[in-house]
């Protein structure tokens, strides 16, 4: 994918996010998943800091909203963790 799509992607779900808060509030089931979909782009722009930043917010929501037994918070735990290593791996790697 081009880098210039994903900037795009992330104009996106910022202006998603922004009317998500507006509309339906920040702890909302939509908004974490907002989080993890930018945060996956951040990913794929190797923008690592971004991308863990960005989903604990998200995974934050979930845990408050849904409890740490739920489907999705667990998904989203195990998404977290591996962006986390990512991030680590490649500052050790530096």
């Amino acid at each position: 994918m081009k880098r210039g799509n994903l900037e795009k992607s992330v104009e996106h779900y910022e202006n998603m996010i922004e009317i998500l808060h507006e509309e339906v509030g920040t702890l909302h089931p939509q908004t974490a998943s907002a989080y993890c979909s930018i945060s996956t782009v951040y990913m794929l722009m190797g923008m690592l800091e971004e991308a863990v930043a960005i989903s604990a917010k998200g995974l934050k929501i979930r845990r408050r909203l849904l409890g740490d037994d739920h489907p999705d918070t667990q998904r989203h735990m195990v998404e977290h963790r591996l962006r986390l290593q990512l991030l680590l791996l490649g500052n050790h790697q530096s």
